[in-house]
């Protein structure tokens, strides 16, 4: 059996290795591609993974043709699993976000704004005090004991973020692209959160966008605005 030439014995050798990198080529390819929609996805997929969450989902299914005119906070405290049992991200807190009206969360990173959309979302079950829904029927409901919390987000909530919102285009592009997608999905929902989801627009789009935010609240929506 005669013996390997120096480049056939180097394109034996080397193949196996380049079929290796190339499939490292085409995954890493496809992970490129899949940022996006990943970076879309990572807050919402970091909630469902918390370990604090707890879904009703056998409760009441509101309907998207109520209004719902008032979110309270009632006597609201929660702290993380990390904490100790007298350290809380909020405690005792009251608050009314109510509809028709811009309801801004202002504050520095840390101050627990992200956690009280988290609850607002159902996504985390404070261990003291209750959210109350309160249709225009005044009608009163337990958000975490008494609504199914899957329906809830799905029919009731639109949520907006600077990091989910991802389409094809340039980082303001893709943001206005995205608010105009989800606003037309989620027309029918009552509750519209926007976690500085204008942070990448121009200042023609910050004010297309105040504009619609503005309309939504003249609808009888809740808004519920953060901005650091």
């Amino acid at each position: 059996m005669s013996g390997l030439s120096g480049n056939e014995f180097n394109g034996k050798v080397l193949l196996p290795f380049w079929r290796i990198f190339r499939d490292f080529a085409e995954i890493f390819s496809c992970l490129w591609d899949y940022s996006d929609y990943t970076s879309s996805c990572n807050r919402i997929n970091i909630f469902l993974a918390l370990e604090e969450k707890n879904d009703n989902l056998t409760g009441t299914e509101l309907t998207t043709d109520l209004t719902i005119k008032k979110i309270e906070f009632v006597d609201v405290s929660f702290r993380y699993q990390e904490q100790t049992e007298s350290e809380w991200t909020i405690k005792n807190y009251n608050h009314k976000f109510l509809h028709e009206k811009i309801n801004h969360l202002r504050g520095a990173n840390g101050t627990g704004k992200s956690t009280i959309i988290y609850l607002l979302l159902g996504m985390l079950v404070p261990q003291k005090g209750k959210i109350i829904i309160e249709t225009a029927e005044s009608k009163k409901y337990n958000l975490h004991r008494e609504i199914n919390l899957c329906s809830w987000r799905k029919n009731n909530v639109a949520y907006f973020a600077h990091d989910n919102l991802t389409e094809k285009g340039s980082t303001g592009q893709k943001q206005l692209v995205s608010i105009n997608t989800t606003l037309e999905a989620k027309k029918d929902a009552q509750i519209f959160l926007f976690d500085e989801a204008d942070n990448a627009l121009d200042q023609v789009n910050q004010q297309k966008l105040a504009e619609k935010i503005d309309w939504l609240a003249e609808k009888g929506k809740i808004i519920v605005y953060i901005k650091h």
